[in-house]
C-alpha cells in the first residue's frame, strides 16, 4: 500500500514537516506545533484527528489562541470557550469543536460563497492564518506567515497558481533551489532541515526506508545518493 506524504500538511496546530523513521510499518512524520515545539505523530493519528498539537493544548491556558478565525477570549464551565471571530461577532464554542478544527468562525464562513477556506493550508513556503478584508477586488486575499518568520497578504490566485510562493524572501535568495520534491539516486527529498553549513540541506527519503539529511550542493554533485546503504551493499559485495 502506497505511503501517504503528509509533508506541508496541517492537522490542528501541527504542521508536518518531515519524514520520521517508521514503527511495525506504520508511518511517522516530523511536525512543526505552533506553540514552538516539534513532535513525532503517527500518520493515522494525526489524519484520525486525535492529535492536534504537541500536548500544548491539553496543559496550557489557550486564552489568547487562535483557531481559524476565532481568538479565544475566555474558558467557561463546562468545556464551553467564548471566542471573537474575525467578523466582529463574539460565539461561544464547544472546546473539543474548536481543538479539532470542526468550529473555525462564528458561522460566517458558512454564509460567505465564491471563495474556499485556505485556513491553515500550506502553499510553498508560506501557511495561510487568515481571510482579510480586499478593498481592491473581488478577490479574496490572505493573511500568510512565511517559513523566514515574515508576513504577508496574498491574492487566493496568486496562492492556487503557484505565483507567489514566499513572502518575497525565495527572490531574495535566487541561491537556494527547491529541491522539495526532486530524486538523487535512492533519495527523495521531503523537507527542508536545519542548516550545517553554508547552503541549504534537506531531509531526504531513501528507498531503503531510513531517512537522512543532505545539503542541495552534495544531492545536486551527486555526493549523496542514498542514506549510506550504498556504500554498505558495496562493501559487502567486495567482502563476498
Amino acid at each position: 500500500m502506497k505511503m501517504k506524504d503528509e509533508v506541508g500538511h496541517r492537522y490542528g496546530m501541527l504542521t508536518v514537516i518531515g519524514r520520521a523513521p517508521s514503527i511495525n510499518s506504520s508511518a511517522r512524520w516530523v511536525c512543526k506545533c505552533d506553540c514552538g515545539n516539534t513532535v513525532i505523530a503517527m500518520g493515522h493519528h494525526l489524519r484520525s484527528g486525535s492529535k492536534k498539537s504537541c500536548g500544548c493544548l491539553q496543559h496550557k491556558n489557550i486564552v489568547g489562541q487562535r483557531f481559524g478565525r476565532l481568538v479565544v477570549l475566555e474558558e467557561l464551565p463546562g468545556s464551553r470557550i467564548r471566542c471573537k471571530c474575525d467578523c466582529g461577532n463574539e460565539t461561544v464554542v464547544l472546546r473539543p469543536n474548536l481543538r479539532s478544527g470542526n468550529t473555525k468562525s462564528c458561522g460566517c464562513l458558512k454564509k460567505e460563497s465564491g471563495y474556499s477556506d485556505l485556513t491553515g493550508q500550506r502553499f510553498g513556503r508560506l501557511t495561510v492564518i487568515r481571510r482579510v478584508e480586499n478593498p481592491f477586488d473581488s478577490h479574496a486575499a490572505w493573511l500568510c506567515k512565511c517559513d523566514c518568520g515574515n508576513e504577508t497578504v496574498v491574492l487566493s490566485c496568486n496562492l492556487k497558481s503557484g505565483d507567489t510562493r514566499s513572502c518575497g524572501c525565495l527572490r531574495k535568495l535566487p541561491q537556494i533551489k527547491d529541491e522539495m520534491g526532486n530524486r538523487y539516486g535512492k533519495l527523495t527529498v521531503i523537507g527542508p532541515a536545519p542548516p550545517k553549513g553554508k547552503g541549504a540541506w534537506w531531509l531526504c527519503q531513501c528507498d531503503c526506508g531510513n531517512t537522512t539529511v543532505a545539503s542541495g550542493g552534495n544531492l545536486r554533485n551527486g555526493n549523496n545518493r542514498s542514506c549510506g546503504c550504498l556504500r554498505r551493499e558495496k562493501r559487502k559485495s567486495i567482502d563476498g
